[in-house]
Formats: structure tokens, sequence, C-alpha cells
């Protein structure tokens, strides 16, 4: 590998966010990593990527690996075994998937298909049940059922119990205890029953309040003791067999985890000596990924392995029950974005490039020119190293008091736009002249690696693609797909197509540091260039929302053959002008036909009106992206 390609993997931290998926090859070119008997084999994302346009399926395109799929699966109950032998745990682990995560049927079949018996669902709703009890899974397999649930939920349930799956409905609120009662000796079905703790110990990040007391599901300390007695007055406390206590989402301090699982444990403890024959317990989500890179306790990274979040879960639920001398309980986990954040990647092109000013040399300016035109000529002549921080505080107050100046109409057009040229040629003379160890110049540096990116027009939605980098600030690593042996020379800030400001990405990887612009190889304009979006597998897709009618993009589902090569397993169009139109409920039969009357009303030619015609009708059967 080239210095420049090493240089590249530690700018944009490959190795670390992408858990040796993916690396740069000594060609520029990222690529993804697999197995095969024993030696690494590598695929060159952006000959994938030809491949498909060649199959028609043009840019952006959501590409799913179902090879990192089953590996993180691997991963995460390879570590719970090992954790389990070390520490002569007495019972099992299983690890249950939350389809809300990703109810993509390619994933929730690729992970069911490679799970077998160590393997089950989640489902948070009546769709997604019905989705799982119609799933290839092994009889006996757990389905898990959260959330809200009304009658026909829970008789969906009481049926799966019936097909043989191990499903527990989990009670959430005490109203749904009766409704599962009154259902239960309805169908004449013994239910197998669960129920869901509000934690108190909360794990800091995004989605802290999905756990501890905010969390909107969870019996508290007093409604655990009333369900007690419902159960024993019917007597069913038998049926009562399954903890559950929901950490949070990507939790990044493994001694936040520590911390809920101690108090799930009191929590199985306590319901065992009240006579509950509890035999699972789950301590629901938390299993965090790094998507940044810094292995930290950053929000959007985590500061443990898999290796060492499987010993803490074995550890802390030993040290808690073996005081009570109680029998180890079967361990559940319900890891959604561990699983499947990093299998997706979104594919998209620079369509247009808007170079930050500042670039050309500037127009000398003469003693009749304006006073503020003079003042920024001369710091522009005069700024040297030491001067550099003091030009830039002098060149902000001049562009200001020429904005001023202007709207007071005191200077022109011109002179303002001589202004600001002036400004950002001041910008960057002193950009390389900047020394990050002088205090407050770090400040200014970052400044600067905003103002001098340029903007680059990518053909995706934000809010369609990566919903949580507008809602929450969620950092996605993104990474051209070539050219990475060459030196990372200038800056870019990635916008969308929509027509709204929202639409860009605001922070990027850069080494252990996130950046408001990202590092990128010089391209000449001419150049295509095509990034890569990462780690956008866990909810991005789900959550995506129809801003500006911009509907879902392509989607290729690749797996890899047992000789390493690709083998693709299915393609999905993205959605047509006339299907997003749909959702909105306009007809697109009703849409031509008014096309056709306003024509056909106009001054215009019969072979007019029908090349028109057609144009509109292409139109509504054309992808809702960036074509030509």
């Amino acid at each position: 590998m080239t210095n420049q390609s090493d240089s590249a993997l530690d700018n944009y931290n490959v190795p670390l966010w992408s858990d040796g998926f993916f690396n740069i090859d000594k060609d520029g070119d990222l690529v993804l990593v697999s197995q095969h008997r024993g030696d690494d084999v590598s695929h060159k994302l952006h000959t994938i990527v030809e491949k498909l346009k060649t199959d028609e399926k043009p840019l952006p395109v959501l590409i799913r690996f179902g090879n990192i799929l089953r590996d993180r699966l691997d991963q995460i109950t390879g570590a719970f075994a090992d954790a389990i032998e070390q520490n002569s745990y007495q019972n099992k682990f299983t690890c249950v998937y939350p389809i809300k995560v990703n109810q993509q049927r390619e994933v929730v079949n690729e992970l069911v298909q490679h799970g077998g018996e160590r393997f089950g669902l989640e489902a948070g709703s009546k769709p997604e049940l019905l989705a799982v009890l119609g799933t290839d899974m092994p009889r006996q397999s757990v389905v898990v059922c959260n959330g809200y649930k009304d009658r026909e939920y829970i008789r969906t349930a009481l049926i799966g119990q019936q097909m043989g799956r191990r499903v527990y409905i989990v009670v959430e609120k005490l109203h749904e205890l009766e409704l599962v009662i009154e259902e239960a000796k309805r169908m004449n079905i013994e239910p197998t029953l669960g129920v869901r703790v509000r934690m108190y110990a909360i794990s800091k990040g995004n989605w802290q309040d999905t756990g501890g007391e905010k969390s909107k599901f969870g019996l508290s300390p007093s409604q655990l003791i009333k369900l007690t007695e419902m159960l024993a007055e019917h007597n069913m406390t038998h049926c009562l067999q399954f903890l559950h206590c929901h950490l949070g989402s990507q939790i990044s301090s493994i001694t936040d985890i520590r911390k809920g699982v101690k108090e799930c444990a009191r929590y199985f403890v306590e319901l065992k000596r009240m006579g509950l024959p509890l035999r699972v317990i789950d301590v629901g989500g938390g299993l965090g990924v790094d998507y940044e890179g810094t292995q930290s306790p950053s929000y959007y990274s985590i500061n443990y392995t898999v290796q060492e979040y499987a010993n803490t879960i074995v550890q802390t639920v030993i040290d808690v029950l073996d005081q009570h001398k109680l029998e180890h309980p079967e361990i559940i986990t319900e890891s959604g974005r561990a699983l499947t954040a990093h299998h997706a990647v979104l594919v998209t092109n620079m369509f247009d490039r808007e170079k930050a000013p500042g670039l050309s040399e500037p127009e000398p300016v003469l003693d009749s020119d304006a006073n503020v035109l003079q003042n920024l000529w001369r710091h522009y002549q005069t700024v040297d190293e030491e001067s550099a921080s003091e030009a830039f505080h002098s060149g902000v107050f001049y562009l200001n008091e020429a904005l001023m100046l202007y709207t007071h109409e005191a200077i022109s057009l011109e002179e303002w736009a001589r202004a600001e040229q002036l400004y950002f040629a001041i910008c960057r003379k002193i950009y390389p002249l900047l020394n990050p160890e002088i205090p407050g110049n770090q400040d200014i540096l970052r400044e600067l690696d905003t103002k001098l990116a340029d903007k680059l027009f990518c053909n995706f939605s934000l809010f369609q693609s990566l919903p949580d980098a507008w809602g929450v600030g969620q950092i996605f690593p993104v990474i051209p797909l070539s050219g990475l042996n060459r030196p990372l020379t200038y800056r870019g800030v990635i916008k969308d197509i929509t027509c709204d400001s929202d639409g860009r990405i605001e922070r990027y990887v850069n080494g252990n540091a996130l950046e408001s612009s990202l590092r990128l190889p010089e391209i000449e304009d001419d150049q295509p260039l095509t990034l890569g979006i990462f780690m956008v597998g866990a909810y991005q897709e789900i959550l995506g929302a129809l801003h500006n009618l911009f509907g879902d993009t392509h989607t290729v589902h690749i797996n890899l053959a047992a000789d390493g090569s690709i083998e693709e397993i299915e393609q999905n169009p993205g959605d047509t002008v006339s299907e997003a139109l749909s959702i909105v409920h306009f007809d697109s039969s009703n849409l031509e036909k008014r096309y056709a009357q306003q024509l056909q009303e106009s001054q215009l030619s019969t072979q007019q009106v029908e090349e028109y015609l057609t144009e509109l009708s292409s139109g509504l059967s054309g992808y809702t992206y960036l074509e030509d």
C-alpha cells in the first residue's frame, strides 16, 4: 500500500469503524474485504457500482452485503459463547434481532437463515409480528412481543405459540395483562409471559430516554408488585418466565452498560424471591457501533469491544445471582444496530461542484477605490505568519463593513463582489500560515475549513437516505470509492438535491476528530466523483422521509459465493415518480389525462402535443433522482 493510501486510511479511520469489512488497496480504491479459506479477498466497490450501472441501476443505489450481516451475527454470538465458557455460565445466550431496525425482507431472511437456533426475532407492532411469524425460523425459536398491544396483537402472538414458536408476550403496561388473560382464556391457550421493567439507570447518548424513568414503556416497582398480585389471582404466576430491561440504544460507555445490567439483575433476583419462575433475562439493546472510529465514549463511538460487552453482561449477571444462589437464566440481547449498521452502503455521485471563492489572484486595488477595498487589499498584501490571526479578524471586520456599505447604497454590486473576493483571498493566504499550536488559531482553522470548502452537490436525499444525520446529527463515514492514493488536498461539504437548506452533511470523520468539511483527493472539473456513505444499515432505510418526493433508491443485495466471488442475490428498483406521487394520492393516469387536456387546449400542433405527452409520461415512469 502506498503512503498516500495509508494517509487516507488514517484520515477516514477505515480500519476502526469498518470492523475490518472495508479497506483501501494499493491502487487507492475502497474495497470490500472477505475471508476465503483463511485468506483476505478484496472486491473494488467502484467495480461493483459500474456493473450496477450497466444493469440499468443508476446512482444513487443502496448496496447491502449479506456476508457482513452473517459475520456480525457470528461476532456477537461468538463473543457470548466465549464469555459463557470462560465464566462457567450455566445457561445459553440467544441473539434477538428487533426488526424495527431494518424490516427489509432480505435483511431479516439473511439473519434468520444464518442464525438458526441461536437466533430470535423481536416485534414491536402487529405488522412486525405477522412478518416475524412468516419467516423460516426453526421451531422453538424465540419471538419477543413488545410494543403497544390490542386484542388482535395478543391473539396473533398466542397463535404464534401454537405454531411452535417460543413466543414471549412482554407486558409493558398493566392493562395489557388484563387483555392477555381474557384472550388466553377465550382461546384456551396458556400464554408465556414476560414483563418489562422501567429502568432508572440512564445511559448517556442521543437515545438515552429509551431507557431510564422517562421511557414510555415498562412497569414501575409498584406496578410490578401489582402485576404479581394479578397473576396470582388468576393462577397464572407460572406463566411469567421472561424479564425484559431495556438499557438504551447506542450506549457509548461500558460503565453505563454494567450499571444497567446490574439493576436488571437485581429485579430478576427480587422477582424470583417473590415466587415468579423467571427463566430468561433480556437486557434489550445498547450494544453500540463506532461510527467515528475513535474508540471513545462519544455519542457516535464506543469505548469497548463486542467481547468486552459480552463479558460485562455475563459477569454482572453471575455476580448478582450467585450471591443469592439462583440458577443462571438464559441471556438475551436485542442488538439491532450492531447487527445491521455495517452491512449497507449508500453510493451516490457528485453532479455539480461550487468552488469556494478566492482561488484566483485578486485584482489590485487603486487609491481611487473605496476605503474598505483598500483596507482589505492592505491586509492581503502584508499578511505573514506573525499577523495571520490579526489579518483574519480584520478581514471579517472589513467584509461586514462592506456589506453594510452595500446595503446602504454606499458601494456598488461590483465593489461588494470585489470585497468578498479579497476577503476569501485573505482567508486562503493565511490558512497555511496559521500555527494550530497557538491558542485561538484552532478555532480560526476550523472556521476556514468550512469557508474554504467546495460545495459538492450529490445525487441523494438526506431526508430519505440519512434521516438521522438531519434529526440527531448522526455521524456516517463518507469516503470516495477511488483516487485515495492521491494527496487529500481539498475539502468539500456535501449537499443533497432537496430544496431544503438542512439537506447537507454537517460533520465528517478526520482521524480522531470530527470536522465540518470532508478532506478529499483533488479531482479535475470533468472527473466524476463517486462517494460511499457507510454504516447506514440500521434505521435509515425505514425512517426515510419522502421530502420533495424523492423516493426509495435502487437497492441491491449482494452475497459472496463459496469461492469468495461476488454474487448478486436480488435487485429492487427504486421508486418511480409515479410511485412516489401515489404515496401522496396523485394518480398518474389522472395526471396524464390532465396533461393531455391542457396541451390540446393550447395552440400546439398534433406532433408537438404527442412529443410533450411522451416526455411527461416518461417523466412519470422515471427515477425520482437525477438521471442525466
